[in-house]
């Protein structure tokens, strides 16, 4: 293996206090070109979070601690609704600038959120499956929902409990794939090929659903001519070699990264450094490894191995879908043609606004806050 070059990209914020606190990426929302969409392939659950001092050890039962006077919560998830729903939060707003700058003033989702991104997906036919497909209508960004995100009858939805330690925002989660279980391939050919007509250009996927339907989404959509983005996530052993040759950027986290090249392990960015070269030598063109609060690391078309440090903005208070918010980012700003390193620092940007809430939709920034927030530092 070649020595790793690194380079910083961005910087965390000073831990001695006579440095200057890092400077937070603008992002020029106003001058993005946002006329192509996302065509997302992956599961929808409904999450039960549970928020603990600490986790339980074998045999012990705790007590959740309550949150708004709730031990339970309840929310709309799955890595692909998550990264779904980042996509569309990036998109609400889109014509609401448009029309500021002819003296217009809608301001309802509706009004303001092109219709231009896909969610391809399975739901079941139960109270659940209603709400997460209300959930991706009520964003405003998704085309023919009902159609491309079908209802399985006399099957559940997706469901994932996933418990949170409030002393440092780390989770561990258990999921039941229901219908996520249920997306075959003639769905995906069928919404991939609409997808592409209503203007899709960039194609994104994960592991939460079957193996082979995953698998075959990237190899047509790269036969449509789109960008493909693969989230191998949950980590798997058992990844077919030849599907690397679809996939143009594939972006794991640490764990799944050592899953999935046989490492015993990865830990921090030379570590990741040695993965990212694995998948490069097997025709990915470009691979991010993301690396919780480290940041990431890029490795674009061979060039050197770059680090892209994570931004502290304040106490982290859920890490959870942090992940899916820096992929759903990630798809939206190439959608909009942005450059891979510029889309990169923003989602890494956003994806450390997401983990100072409680959450993972909920925990999302929209369009208008980060614009907001951009303002307030200027």
């Amino acid at each position: 293996f070649t020595q790793i070059l690194v380079s910083i990209l961005s910087t965390t914020t000073a831990t001695h206090h006579h440095m200057s606190p890092p400077k937070h990426p603008t992002i020029p929302f106003h001058s993005l070109s946002p006329s192509k969409g996302v065509c997302i392939l992956g599961s929808s659950n409904i999450d039960l979070f549970l928020y603990m001092k600490k986790f339980p050890a074998v045999g012990e039962t705790l007590n959740a601690s309550e949150s708004n006077g709730r031990d339970v919560t309840l929310a709309e998830g799955g890595k692909g609704s998550n990264q779904a729903i980042m996509c569309a939060k990036l998109t609400q707003g889109e014509l609401h600038q448009i029309k500021q700058a002819h003296h217009q003033s809608d301001n309802t989702i509706e009004q303001t959120t092109p219709k231009r991104h896909v969610f391809i997906g399975c739901v079941g036919d139960d109270a659940n499956g209603q709400q997460i497909i209300a959930n991706y209508q009520k964003s405003g960004a998704f085309i023919d929902v009902p159609k491309h995100c079908r209802i399985i009858q006399k099957t559940s939805s997706g469901h994932a409990s996933i418990w949170v330690q409030e002393t440092t925002g780390d989770n561990m989660i258990v999921l039941a794939m229901g219908a996520n279980n249920k997306v075959t391939k003639q769905h995906v050919q069928e919404s991939l090929r609409e997808a592409k007509d209503h203007g899709c250009s960039v194609f994104l996927t994960q592991l939460e659903i079957p193996l082979d339907v995953a698998v075959l989404g990237l190899q047509e959509a790269k036969k449509l001519g789109m960008l493909t983005i693969f989230n191998p996530a949950p980590g798997r052993q058992d990844i077919p070699q030849d599907v690397w040759q679809y996939v143009d950027i594939v972006c794991p986290n640490e764990t799944e990264a050592a899953i999935i090249t046989g490492k015993s392990k990865v830990e921090g960015v030379v570590d990741a450094g040695v993965c990212a070269q694995w998948f490069i030598k097997r025709g990915v063109k470009t691979v991010i490894i993301t690396l919780g609060s480290q940041g990431c690391v890029v490795c674009h078309q061979r060039a050197t191995i770059r680090h892209v440090k994570a931004h502290n903005l304040g106490k982290v208070v859920d890490t959870t879908g942090a992940g899916d918010c820096f992929l759903g980012s990630l798809s939206y700003f190439l959608s909009c043609d942005v450059e891979v390193m510029d889309a990169v620092k923003w989602s890494n940007y956003i994806a450390s606004q997401s983990v100072l809430r409680k959450g993972c939709q909920t925990s999302y920034p929209t369009r208008t806050e980060l614009i907001k927030e951009q303002v307030k530092e200027q």
